[in-house]
């Protein structure tokens, strides 16, 4: 199953985490789209989801 997550604030990262601590889906299943280009998988790292 492929998820897609539109907007990486603090709900969005909620959903992500849960999402991969609990198996729901696989990382390379998971696309999460920001509208602000930024380094997004530095940030990700940062905020422990990856």
């Amino acid at each position: 199953m492929r998820i897609a997550i539109i907007g990486c604030g603090n709900m969005g990262l909620g959903f992500a985490r849960s999402f991969l601590k609990y198996d729901l889906v696989k990382r390379d299943d998971l696309l999460l789209i920001e509208k602000v280009l930024i380094d997004l998988h530095s940030y990700l790292v940062k905020m422990k989801v990856l």
